[in-house]
């Protein structure tokens, strides 16, 4: 410890406070547009048959889906989703695209997955 300290004060440093980021939990929507038996589906369905159901639906479902996945800390399951949407129709990137931030789409779409949590 007084090594820290003394590690601090030789280059000033103030002490960082470290959170972990909150999540929501699978009984609260978000986005407020699904109900808990909803969420659940989009929590314990494979993405496969998830897509099989929402690609069906217009965008902005199916962007709200990947959100919720985001929103409750599921960041990998959200990109397989995200990819399994662009794969099944090639205008949902740039619908993507035009509505998020380029860095979040990159994640979803490129990213390695392992890296993902």
């Amino acid at each position: 410890m007084e090594i820290l300290r003394n590690l601090q004060n030789l280059f000033r440093l103030k002490p960082r406070e470290v959170t972990a980021p909150t999540f929501l939990s699978w009984e609260q929507s978000g986005l407020g547009i699904f109900s808990t038996e909803q969420l659940e589906v989009i929590r314990d369905a494979h993405p496969d048959d998830l897509a099989d159901i929402f690609t069906k639906l217009p965008p902005q479902v199916r962007s709200g889906t990947i959100t919720e996945l985001v929103i409750h800390g599921n960041y990998r399951k959200a990109a397989i989703l995200a990819r399994s949407f662009a794969a099944r129709d090639e205008e949902f990137e740039e619908f993507l695209e035009e509505r998020f931030d380029k860095k979040y789409v990159r994640m979803l779409l490129k990213k390695d997955l392992f890296k993902l949590r």
